[in-house]
């Protein structure tokens, strides 16, 4: 008796798990009107994105925060997503799950930015520019304070504060140049600001220049000179 419900029990738990993975899928591939001028599918990945990592901020750091809080966070990463006027490409291999950083196209200049918040709520933001051949150019790290992950990443971009103007700073930025563009990439692409964020942390307040390629990073600087490829996941 208790074999025959534990199979029931496991059948029933395919098909739940099936059904659920098709509602995700219907709401992220299907245009479902929008919010506030939002794609909902843009919404609605944002949305599942910062509730799993609440979650495992509960898990796993114990910090415990309500579901409603996670509103402002699901507006402004929609906004920023939305804004972007280029379509999400990330740096990885056609016949692989290898990625790189890539240079920039000629006469461009690529900044990878990126946001550091640690358990005791310190955060940071660093970042580099570098010309189409490669070329350190300039980078910085700043010690910001207290903060969450959601401002540390903003604030990678630029110096503004609260979220709502940090976004909109962001997006003006555009008009001081004739071309400019906006792409995700991951983790793996991204080391060298990654380093440069971490790196704040042992630094006074305030923003940290670096004209030339500091020791702390050379041998990332490096890697991403030479094209090495990392597998998906290895730098988490």
């Amino acid at each position: 008796m208790r074999s025959e419900f534990t199979i029931i029990g496991q059948r029933m738990l395919v098909v739940l798990v099936v059904l659920i993975i098709d509602w995700v899928q219907e709401n992220l591939t299907k245009e479902w009107g929008k919010v506030d001028d939002l794609q909902w599918n843009t919404v609605f990945g944002m949305a599942c994105w910062l509730i799993w990592k609440q979650r495992n901020s509960c898990v796993f750091t114990d910090v415990q925060n309500t579901a409603i809080s996670l509103l402002p966070q699901v507006k402004a990463y929609s906004d920023l997503v939305s804004n972007s006027e280029t379509p999400f490409k990330p740096s990885i291999s056609n016949d692989s799950n290898e990625i790189k950083w890539c240079l920039p196209e000629k006469d461009w200049i690529k900044v990878n930015s990126d946001g550091s918040c640690a358990n005791d709520g310190m955060s940071c933001c660093g970042g580099v520019l570098r010309d189409n051949k490669g070329k350190w150019i300039s980078g910085y790290s700043k010690k910001l304070g207290k903060g969450d992950v959601l401002h540390a990443e903003a604030w990678g971009c630029c110096g503004s504060h609260p979220l709502s103007p940090l976004i909109n700073k962001i997006n003006s930025v555009k008009d001081h140049f004739n071309n400019f563009k906006v792409a995700h990439v991951y983790r793996e692409a991204n080391r060298l600001a990654d380093t440069l964020a971490a790196r704040g942390y042992s630094l006074p307040y305030g923003t940290n220049i670096f004209e030339r390629t500091p020791a702390f990073c050379s041998l990332i600087f490096f890697d991403d000179s030479r094209g090495v490829l990392f597998s998906r996941g290895s730098c988490s």
